[in-house]
């Protein structure tokens, strides 16, 4: 199921996001860590614990460029590559986390600050 994400100024739970690696099995661990500008990361949201995502199938053209939807959905990989690697670890298979693929993953990037805006 596709839950739209949209934009407002009430602060409520509804609006709060968390920061998570994209590594299921490293999120414990990692919980309270800084998070490095460019590095791959979730936003999950609170209330639903579902992963913002980009529809890369839904762009809408305007005067800006192209945008893209945002919905709150988990885009999980069914590679088989992560399960063995889990099961080498001795992991069994039920218990190993399925990951997110790259439609939810996004990053924080730094730039210098801007004064004014170019005319």
């Amino acid at each position: 199921r596709k839950q739209l994400v949209g934009l407002t100024f009430r602060d409520t739970y509804d609006t709060v996001w968390q920061v998570l690696t994209p590594d299921p099995t490293q999120r414990v661990i990692s919980q309270g860590v800084e998070v490095l500008a460019g590095a791959p990361i979730l936003l999950v949201h609170a209330a639903t614990q579902q992963p913002l995502t980009v529809e890369a199938s839904q762009v809408y053209p305007n005067e800006f460029g192209n945008e893209r939807e945002l919905t709150a959905r988990q885009c999980a990989s069914h590679g088989s590559k992560q399960v063995l690697e889990q099961t080498s670890k001795g992991l069994l298979r039920g218990d190993i986390p399925r990951a997110e693929n790259s439609l939810n993953y996004f990053a924080f990037i730094t730039g210098e600050k801007v004064e004014t805006l170019p005319a």
